[in-house]
């Protein structure tokens, strides 16, 4: 009792998290003729950076239970993080 067991933290967001990307990774082509894009030159699958933006920054995001791609970002960041990320200062 008054002890949390990592084992048993419900994978609430977690399971969000994989869902949206197997999602946007099983509709990319789909997607990518509904907002127009061209068609890609080559046969390498398309690359995605997953960014989860949230004002707060909880203990669960830095120290996830469970490995995730993901980037999570307080929005008051997201700016630096947007920059750094394209590489600008």
């Amino acid at each position: 009792t008054g002890q949390i067991n990592c084992r048993l933290i419900d994978r609430g967001q977690f399971a969000k998290i994989e869902a949206r990307r197997a999602f946007l990774v099983s509709r990319t082509d789909q997607l990518r003729v509904l907002v127009d894009w061209p068609a890609p030159r080559c046969a390498e699958p398309p690359s995605f950076t997953e960014v989860y933006v949230s004002r707060d920054i909880y203990w669960w995001m830095r120290n996830s239970p469970y490995e995730v791609p993901s980037q999570f970002v307080r929005i008051d960041a997201l700016d630096g993080w947007i920059r750094s990320w394209i590489g600008g200062s």
